[in-house]
């Protein structure tokens, strides 16, 4: 029965960690990395995110492309950073 249970909680665990991954094999496969680096940028995230990518994508053999990914963050930030959502963040205590 203990064995069953460690079993089971390593099957738990791996299917928590896989969950975590930033990008599926199918974004991955896709390459739209400019799409990507639109929707981070709009969501705020900063440019490490590209990171997680590379390690989800890595999994797959499949790299990034950095140039295309930078160029649309930069794009989408222009959505998200402006004077408004600055002052509800840090309303928010988030800045």
């Amino acid at each position: 029965m203990k064995r069953l249970m460690i079993v089971g909680g390593a099957f738990a665990a791996a299917a928590l960690l896989s969950s975590c991954t930033t990008m599926s094999k199918d974004e991955c496969l896709a390459g739209a990395w400019g799409e990507k680096g639109y929707v981070d940028g709009s969501s705020g995230y900063p440019m490490t995110r590209l990171d997680d990518h590379t390690k989800a994508c890595a999994k797959f053999q499949i790299a990034p492309n950095p140039a295309a990914y930078g160029s649309a963050r930069e794009d989408g930030l222009r959505t998200y950073c402006t004077f408004r959502r600055g002052w509800e963040e840090g309303r928010a205590g988030n800045a």
